[in-house]
């Protein structure tokens, strides 16, 4: 399984350099078929990171949402529609975050806030009008966490999008905000025919993205001048990574029982054997309008000087993961859309990996003979379990019954179907998308793995 997930590749598509901005030619085919298309893209940036009054000079020019040839769209990925609704960037369409996750099932079980399937990606282009010529801004509101777009960033990534094609707004809304108006206006949208796979063949990019099985092969062969596992959530001296208890959250509905309780938890607490904490609000300046720190300005608080702290370096792969999937995906769009940098994102993350425990007294739901168990030193470093410990709910102390245990939903046909973690067939998510309308697309997209591109964006 080592070999296999170190042989994947990613398919890299790069721009045409040394033409200003509003005249650049490129060769972007994303989604479309398997010959390059060429079109005028007046999108061109450094990186995929862009100001507000980039964004402003596009809107100025009649992209936004324009109706043929060159446009650029903006999603507004914010957890309430009230929020948007107070005031959000003119022309931006309004994304419910649960448009991009999804509860799919992944060796044993299920899990959830994984990667939405193609149909559901499908239906979010559709709606929000994007075509082969559409440059997707990623945003949220001033009331939202700041990994809402850099979720939506790694999605797209992984569903064969180039980042020639996406962009974050620095500081989100506030960003914007700090320069110019919002409004309440809501923008009439017109569907577009378009998706993630046309003429019988998606882009997937599996190589961006990493399974339960292949985290845990990350693990087994961890090589330091390779590899740097990184852990988002939090400090190295407390909290998530120091394995305190009643830090993660279950992401499912909380156990029923008497009496009914007001949350659960994962089985146990702890961090990844060999990976380093480095916590996702480090990167970007709350003084600031929560944009993110400079790159490389020689400062300890640049970006490259952040991921030096954990080993992490132009030569290296990361693997980034965090509860599920969102804090992570800030530190990927970081690496891969800023920096440059190999990145792979662990969209399971700690709701699925502090699961995997077949200790049913602790509340662990894994058959004995299953072979998925995480709770090992072989693979995780700190295991603290949650069953027993005493934590704060809503202000008051409360003993973890087994009632406060998150529930494994766990599937018993892959359970007994999978003795070995490296069962290519129980990476049923990324088997699923390479094959979403594209059965000839498996043989050239399954066994990917990170490079790095070249040029701008």
């Amino acid at each position: 399984m080592a070999q296999q997930l170190w042989s994947k590749k990613r398919v890299v598509l790069t721009g045409v350099c040394g033409v200003v901005a509003l005249t650049l030619l490129v060769m972007w085919g994303c989604c479309t078929n398997d010959t390059t298309v060429s079109v005028l893209v007046a999108t061109r940036t450094a990186t995929a990171l862009i100001d507000a009054p980039t964004l402003k000079g596009w809107a100025d020019a009649g992209l936004v949402n324009s109706k043929s040839g060159e446009r650029v769209v903006i999603l507004d990925i914010t957890e309430s529609k009230d929020y948007y609704d107070r005031g959000h960037i003119p022309g931006a369409i309004y994304v419910d975050p649960a448009e991009i996750v999804q509860t799919r099932i992944e060796g044993a079980a299920a899990s959830s806030t994984m990667v939405a399937d193609g149909s559901k990606m499908d239906a979010l282009i559709q709606r929000c009008g994007i075509d082969k010529n559409t440059t997707i801004v990623f945003t949220a509101s001033s009331f939202d966490p700041v990994y809402n777009p850099t979720r939506a960033y790694a999605t797209f990534r992984y569903w064969g999008f180039p980042k020639e094609r996406l962009k974050v707004l620095d500081g989100w809304d506030n960003g914007w905000k700090a320069v110019y108006a919002l409004t309440s206006v809501t923008p009439t949208i017109a569907r577009s025919k378009y998706g993630i796979a046309l003429n019988g063949k998606n882009r997937i990019q599996a190589g961006l993205r990493v399974s339960l099985g292949e985290m845990i092969a990350t693990v087994r062969n961890y090589d330091a001048t390779k590899h740097a596992i990184i852990d988002t959530r939090s400090i190295a001296a407390s909290g998530a990574y120091a394995g305190t208890p009643g830090t993660s959250l279950g992401v499912f509905s909380p156990n029923a029982g008497t009496p009914a309780v007001p949350a659960d938890y994962t089985v146990f607490e702890g961090h990844m054997k060999h990976a380093k904490a480095l916590v996702y609000t480090s990167l970007y300046n709350k003084d600031n309008a929560n944009r993110f720190f400079p790159a490389d300005d020689g400062t300890v608080t640049s970006l490259k000087s952040r991921f030096a702290v954990v080993g992490m370096d132009a030569t290296k792969t990361a693997y980034v993961y965090c509860r599920t999937g969102y804090m992570a995906s800030s530190e990927f769009f970081v690496l891969d859309g800023i920096l440059g940098w190999n990145a792979v994102w662990y969209d399971g993350s700690w709701s699925q990996w502090g699961q995997m425990s077949s200790h049913t007294a602790n509340g662990g739901k894994l058959p004995a003979s299953a072979v998925w168990a995480t709770d090992v030193p072989e693979l995780s470093e700190i295991v603290v379990y949650n069953f027993g410990k005493t934590v704060t709910i809503s202000g008051k102390p409360a003993l973890l019954t087994i009632n406060y245990i998150e529930a494994l939903p766990v599937d018993p046909i892959s359970a007994r179907l999978f003795t070995t973690t490296s069962d290519p067939r129980a990476n049923q998510i990324e088997n699923e998308d390479v094959a979403y309308k594209s059965p000839a697309a498996s043989s050239s997209t399954s066994s990917a793995s990170p490079s790095k591109s070249s040029g701008g964006c």
